[in-house]
């Protein structure tokens, strides 16, 4: 009877001190305008090094991040169905404090790409943030996976993403890009590093 109380009480120990040790080893992207070394589970780079991608994913939301040697805008189009049509756009830049990134949708091959609420859609940006030093403009947004707006392109946990990229010397969004291209993101599920001790450690090694 000794025995089974004492297996009893080493399970309940072993359970609550694996539930004790079990910690993120990183944590989610902060959106300040600002990418930290590590931030984004993923990054690519375009145009040879001018304009830096990142991202992650955290159950249902989707982090983004663009970082371009520009003082205009920087773009990121996601799942375009020929050149740039249907593909749904995210602009931003950055004009002296204010910050402004746009949720859009290209209605044509070479464009335009009115904002989702000119098209009877929503902003389903959650929240954003930018900042432009040295002459490079960063943008970072977060939105969810999958919207529910039908000028939105959802995104998958794990698998490819086909994407246009643009930036510009200019503000604005209806200037011609000076640089452009296309790519493919490589998206996977954000998951946890978990540290978790072995059961021998926990309990002690008998000799």
């Amino acid at each position: 009877m000794t025995v089974i109380r004492m297996n009893i009480f080493l399970s309940i120990l072993v359970l609550g001190t694996i539930t004790w040790i079990i910690a993120p080893v990183t944590g989610l992207p902060s959106i300040d305008g600002v990418v930290s070394q590590g931030e984004y589970d993923s990054s690519i780079s375009f145009g040879g090094g001018n304009l830096l991608v990142f991202w992650s994913i955290s159950g249902d939301e989707f982090y983004l991040a663009m970082k371009g040697e520009t003082k205009g805008w920087v773009s990121i189009g996601i799942e375009p169905s020929v050149e740039m049509f249907e593909a749904d756009m995210i602009f931003g830049y950055v004009s002296g404090d204010s910050v402004t990134v746009i949720d859009a949708y290209s209605i044509g091959f070479t464009g335009p790409h009115p904002p989702d609420t000119e098209q009877g859609g929503t902003n389903d940006i959650l929240s954003s943030a930018g900042s432009e030093s040295n002459g490079i403009t960063t943008i970072e947004v977060k939105r969810k996976l999958s919207t529910g707006d039908r000028y939105d392109k959802d995104i998958p946990k794990s698998g490819n993403v086909k994407i246009i990229w643009g930036m510009a010397s200019s503000d604005s969004s209806t200037k011609k890009h000076s640089m452009e291209g296309s790519g493919t993101l490589s998206v996977n599920e954000y998951l946890l590093s978990l540290v978790i001790l072995p059961i021998g450690i926990i309990l002690g090694r008998r000799s």
